[in-house]
């Protein structure tokens, strides 16, 4: 166990957690440790959950008289500097699992795109190759249904399986979920444990091309090597944000350490110590442009955690 600062926040919480055995939990964790902003302030709680038995005794725990919060590669989120007051989850261990099924890929949710891309590859299985150069996990990927030139991992979906927070776990097909651009909701409140994903057979010369071509785009019109989080703001129906956005003269607008980057204007660089609020700013400052001149609500990709 990995008990850091013993000033709980709960004790009745933090007594059941350390009784969990061979939890690895830490207090007050530094969040920007683990968000590709490397921003944001402490959450209460960080468990670092290694099987199912483990993590249905922390929902047991925990709901509903804690929040909870999922994270991933943390690629996709933005916490306030005032942190999280909850239990943030990591999965790990015996849950951060591949295998492959013929043409069928089991995978685990932690497990990360660029892993999965890769396995696919090495077995000319074809048809993630638009996730290339994507950061982050299966199970941050398929909530928000990431995807990129015309293709979305939900279309590989055949099934997932779920924790929901009483610990009861569920199957679902694809046809069973919600999903559309740039979401996916499940009939349960929980979190995934693991999906399916089914593939087409290719040669691994066509598909290794594919995937040189996606991530040369990737590289040349994308920031990659700063600190983002991926693409802000959803493109509103028919039309695209980054004219939106070029159209308020944004490119490169800066608060303090935060900015539109000036590679591509969606995405949102910490390019000098930003602080979370800077970041969250500059998204607030360019929803009320947009609204203000066109009377488009803008909607973010980016999870804004800890926010009023």
């Amino acid at each position: 166990m990995n008990i850091k600062n013993l000033q709980y926040k709960n004790a009745e919480i933090s007594e059941n957690l350390k009784s969990i055995k061979n939890l690895n939990f830490i207090t007050d964790e530094p969040l920007s440790k683990h968000t590709s902003y490397k921003v944001g302030g402490n959450a209460d709680y960080f468990c670092i959950v290694n099987n199912l038995k483990q993590l249905r005794k922390v929902f047991e725990v925990c709901h509903p008289k804690y929040n909870i919060f999922i994270l991933g590669d943390g690629t996709n989120v933005l916490f306030s500097d005032e942190g999280y007051r909850g239990v943030v989850i990591k999965l790990s261990g015996e849950i951060n699992k591949l295998k492959i099924l013929g043409n069928l890929i089991k995978v685990g949710s932690p497990v990360s795109l660029s892993s999965i891309v890769k396995k696919a590859l090495e077995n000319e299985l074809s048809g993630l190759e638009f996730a290339w150069g994507i950061p982050g996990t299966l199970g941050g990927s398929i909530s928000g249904n990431s995807g990129a030139f015309g293709s979305e991992i939900c279309d590989l979906l055949k099934n997932v399986k779920v924790c929901d927070f009483k610990g009861k776990i569920h199957n679902f097909s694809s046809n069973q979920l919600d999903y559309g651009y740039r979401y996916c909701k499940l009939p349960v409140n929980g979190v995934i444990l693991e999906a399916d994903l089914k593939f087409k057979q290719n040669s691994r010369e066509k598909i290794d091309k594919k995937m040189k071509k996606n991530m040369e785009w990737r590289r040349k019109y994308q920031p990659i090597e700063s600190k983002t989080a991926g693409s802000v703001f959803k493109n509103p129906e028919g039309m695209s944000v980054a004219k939106l956005l070029e159209s308020m003269d944004l490119k490169g607008k800066a608060i303090n350490g935060a900015r539109f980057s000036p590679r591509h204007i969606n995405f949102i660089e910490n390019f000098n110590n930003a602080k979370a609020k800077d970041i969250y700013n500059l998204i607030e400052l360019a929803k009320e442009l947009i609204y203000n001149k066109f009377k488009i609500v803008l909607e973010t990709e980016i999870k804004l955690i800890g926010f009023n």
